[in-house]
């Protein structure tokens, strides 16, 4: 107790002594760039970390040094600084923002909106990263040109507004201030200085890189010093202002800037120092605590030994099951690459399943696409068909004005007539083959239907195939790790059971050894047993000389010697029992002696077991040492082959949904279909009334043959005029159909042409 008292006063005494000093070694700033900077990179020996990422643009925008390695948010180089907070939470983290004047990147420091935009840039920046305890501000070369007229300091009111705004957020400021400050204080100085948590005086090699690294590095005061002090290439600098250990040296300066720095920073330490104190002394008696209860553990620890070799006999009761595991895991292995192969197989299957589905889906594609042109062919035929209306009622009106003229086209008629008939008989076949094509049509209706029912059917295999094909992936990645899980086991037991070899070598050595002092332990156990019948004898002879000798001498000393006989008496009796255990032990041993010597050949082929157990272990060593390594590759093959099957399956899923899409089209078709089937009925029946109306029909016409032969003269004299307008009326049915007009127009096909257009109105 007392020497932890001394060391807490000698404590105490050394912080009301240096408390400058032990400021300096608390604090230790440590600097970083994205160019000398891994995740590797210790930083726990660092108060404070500086990660410099950050730079100003002309247009007051945030940039970045090094976009290469710190542009990404989520896996630049700032984020990974940035969680280093979680391998050392002791450490405070700061963003490090460089500008220069004579990069350009800050001459908006004289306009307030570039100023604010600026700053909410950055705020908006560090809210990425809320590890971060602030922002380290270094801006170089500024001149007497950045103080207006009215001495006002834009830089110092950039570091005010700056420092409101973060600490808004919650956040803390730390600036650079320049080797050579008595040249520029009154730019740098700023009444916010003295209220932020530390400012970081740049040496003179940081600030003229181009120095030889002979130059010494100096700290140049905000006055002048005399010769030989005002050389800067001829001052010392205390090594405290080495790069790492920047922060709050033992300055040997003096006000104004100096002690405005110094003295409110030492004040605020003050306080954490005596706290610290309070807290060792805290910390006294639980260190006793602790030394109590190690002392209290250690019997628990003694007697936690004979259970822990009470556990071996448990362990080595466990090898075997660990041998029959590894067994299961060398047939689960056997059976994965007998898994392998037939997953290749069913590798190309599925490639062919997909190429005939994209064919079928292509077929279906021209398919729609011809009956979407016999559609558009349809509405044009319509189209045609309405614009002909009119000019065919023009037509009736002026053909019923020529039916007087027509009268005489008799002859002509008659030459008619037969192909007319022809005609019945194309129409009457025609119908027929309408007839014969309806139910061709529904059984191509049906076709569509049963292969919409199969392609639904096909689209639930494919779904069910890529269920499967998932809980395949599952149960493989299942597999995968279980084998990741298994590999680092069977590496573990390998040393364990070359240590159980040795063990078994040494214990069947043991054994060895142990045999023949069996044997000569039953050889003595066996003499004894002959000697036991003459020695009883000889203590029941020596008990009676005893009492012979002693009985006189006792009744001499009998007040005495009483209780002596008593112990010799109970001696004796005590004497004759263990005679007569001695002769049991002599019959069990004399019985145990042949069931040891059969015992011995049974030890003598147990050890040569256990050596040729201990031979095939070690043979098996080097086999499974082998054969890890190949667990490993086939756990990297199964990881391989993981994603190209979610890939098939994601294929598979596509072609799904494909199939889906495709059904309600075939589906829709084949509705249409059953829509078109009625309509060819109707215009098949249609036909069949119209087929034996047309042969009486030829019957009035050959009836009126007479009373038009009196007018094939009258037609002779308007033949010319008829042929005119028969070719001008062909000439106008073409064009509106887009056929080419024939420029020598035939005779019979043009009057065939008017006489269907003027029958009906003759038959009238």
């Amino acid at each position: 107790m007392d020497r932890y008292l001394l060391s807490c006063l000698l404590l105490v005494c050394m912080v009301l002594a240096y408390p400058s000093e032990i400021a300096a070694q608390r604090s230790r700033v440590c600097f970083a760039q994205s160019g000398d900077y891994t995740t590797a990179t210790s930083i726990g020996f660092c108060s404070h970390a500086v990660y410099i990422a950050l730079n100003p643009t002309s247009k007051a925008f945030v940039g970045i040094l090094n976009p290469a390695n710190d542009a990404d948010d989520l896996l630049g180089g700032i984020r990974k600084f940035a969680n280093l907070k979680k391998t050392y939470p002791y450490v405070d983290l700061y963003m490090g923002v460089l500008g220069s004047i004579s990069a350009g990147n800050i001459l908006w420091l004289n306009q307030q909106a570039s100023r604010k935009t600026f700053i909410d840039l950055l705020i908006t920046k560090m809210a990425s990263y809320p590890e971060m305890s602030g922002v380290y501000l270094d801006f170089d070369g500024l001149t007497n040109l950045y103080q207006a007229s009215t001495d006002t300091n834009w830089y110092a009111l950039f570091v005010a507004e700056l420092n409101t705004a973060l600490t808004a957020k919650n956040l803390k400021l730390i600036t650079a201030l320049p080797w050579d400050a008595s040249a520029s204080g009154d730019i740098y100085y700023s009444s916010t200085l003295s209220t932020l948590p530390f400012n970081v005086i740049k040496t003179h090699e940081e600030m003229y890189s181009a120095v030889a690294t002979t130059t010494t590095r100096p700290i140049s005061p905000l006055f002048s010093l005399a010769a030989p002090f005002n050389d800067e290439t001829k001052t010392i600098s205390p090594l405290l202002l080495q790069p790492p250990l920047l922060l709050q040296p033992p300055l040997l300066l003096q006000p104004p800037l100096l002690l405005q720095l110094q003295v409110p920073l030492l004040l605020q330490e003050v306080p954490l120092l005596q706290e610290e104190v309070q807290l060792l002394l805290e910390v006294v008696p639980l260190l006793q605590e602790e030394a109590q209860l190690l002392l209290a553990v250690v019997p628990l620890l003694l007697a936690v030994v004979p259970l822990l070799l009470a556990v071996v006999p448990l362990l080595l009761a466990v090898v075997p099951l660990l041998l029959e595991e590894a067994q299961l895991l060398l047939a689960v292995v056997l059976l994965l690459l007998e898994v392998v192969p037939l997953l290749l197989e069913e590798a190309p299957l599925l490639q062919e399943e997909a190429q005939l589905l994209q064919e079928e889906a292509q077929l279906l594609l021209e398919e729609v696409l011809l009956l979407q042109e016999e559609a558009q062919l349809l509405q044009e035929e319509a189209q045609l068909l309405l614009a002909v209306v009119p000019l065919q009622l023009e037509e009736v009106l002026l053909l019923q004005e020529e039916v007087q003229q027509l009268l005489e086209v008799v002859p002509l008629l008659q030459e008619v007539v037969p192909l007319l008939l022809e005609e019945v008989l194309l129409l009457q076949e025609e119908a027929q083959l309408l007839l014969e094509v309806v139910p061709l049509l529904q059984e191509e209706a049906q076709l569509l239907q049963e292969e919409a029912q199969l392609l639904q059917e096909e689209a639930q295999l494919l779904l069910e195939e890529a269920q499967q094909l998932q809980e395949v992936v599952l149960l493989l990645q299942e597999e995968v790790q279980l084998l990741q899980e298994v590999v680092p086991l069977l590496l573990a037991v390998v040393p364990l059971q070359l240590e159980e070899v040795l063990l078994l070598q040494e214990e069947a050595q043991l054994l060895l050894e142990v045999v023949p002092l069996l044997q000569e332990e039953a050889q003595l156990l066996l003499e004894e047993a002959q000697l036991l019948p003459e020695v009883v004898p000889l203590l029941q002879e020596e008990v009676l000389l005893l009492q012979e000798e002693v009985v006189p001498l006792l009744l001499a000393v009998v007040p005495l010697q009483l209780e002596e006989a008593q112990l010799l008496q109970e001696e004796a009796q005590l004497l004759q029992e263990e005679v007569q255990q001695l002769q049991e032990v002599v019959q069990l041993l004399q019985e145990e002696v042949p069931l040891r010597q059969e015992e011995v050949p049974l030890l003598q082929e147990e050890v040569l077991l256990l050596q040729e157990e201990a031979q095939l272990l070690l043979e098996v060593v080097p086999l499974l040492q082998e054969e890890v390594p190949l667990l490993l590759e086939v756990v990297l093959l199964l990881r391989e082959e993981v994603p190209l099957l979610q890939e098939e399956v994601q294929l598979l899923l596509e072609e799904v949904l494909l199939v889906q899409e495709v059904v309600p089209l075939l589906q829709e078709e084949v509705a249409l279909l059953q829509e078109e089937v009625p309509l060819l009925q109707e215009e098949v029946q249609l036909l069949q009334e119209v087929v034996p109306l047309l042969p009486e029909e030829v019957l009035l016409l050959q009836e009126e043959v007479p009373l038009l032969q009196e007018v094939v003269q009258q037609l002779l004299v308007v033949a010319p005029l008829l042929l005119e307008e028969a070719l001008l009326h062909q000439t106008q049915h073409r064009q509106l159909r887009h056929q080419p007009v024939h420029h020598q127009p035939r005779l019979p096909r043009q009057v065939q042409q008017l006489l269907h257009r003027l029958l009906p109105a003759i038959l009238r």
